[in-house]
């Protein structure tokens, strides 16, 4: 049996993918293609979506699963239409925790991904230092918090 996986999201993708691949592990048998829909961020984009989804599902005759991790209400409303099994990541959790915080969710999208952090910055910077001074070169040991010291590819 062969299905289609529709991974769409607001952002990268990246962590509804992730989400579904981990929960699409319990099932085998079934030979899953993978279908990324990042930046699902506007209606339109959503509307695009609804249509790709469909089309692939009517081409199959099978009902569409889609893994959802678009953060904007409106445009999950939206993509419901494609008439496939929505399985929207976050619905499971924000409610829930919006009782237990007693705050309601932001909204926002890519704060699990930004890029603004100090913590970021640090391993860019580490990445960097470690490039430049790959194999010998450009040796700086007063710069180095750690050493390794291994056999050269």
């Amino acid at each position: 049996m062969k299905r289609t996986i529709f991974y769409v999201s607001d952002g990268t993708g990246i962590t509804s993918e992730t989400i579904g691949n981990s929960l699409l592990t319990q099932f085998e048998g079934i030979d899953f293609r993978h279908v990324r829909l990042p930046f699902v961020d506007s209606e339109e984009k959503a509307l695009a979506a609804v249509t790709r989804i469909r089309a692939i599902a009517e081409t199959e005759a099978l009902r569409a699963i889609v893994i959802n991790t678009v953060v904007d209400a409106h445009l999950c409303e939206v993509l419901a239409g494609c008439g496939g099994l929505m399985v929207d990541v976050f619905a499971a959790f924000l409610g829930p925790l919006e009782a237990e915080l007693g705050v309601k969710r932001g909204g926002r999208i890519n704060k699990a991904h930004q890029v603004d952090s100090k913590g970021y910055e640090n391993r860019i910077d580490a990445t960097n230092f470690a490039l430049s001074h790959d194999d010998g070169v450009d040796v700086d040991y007063k710069d180095a918090d750690l050493i390794l010291v291994g056999v050269s590819r």
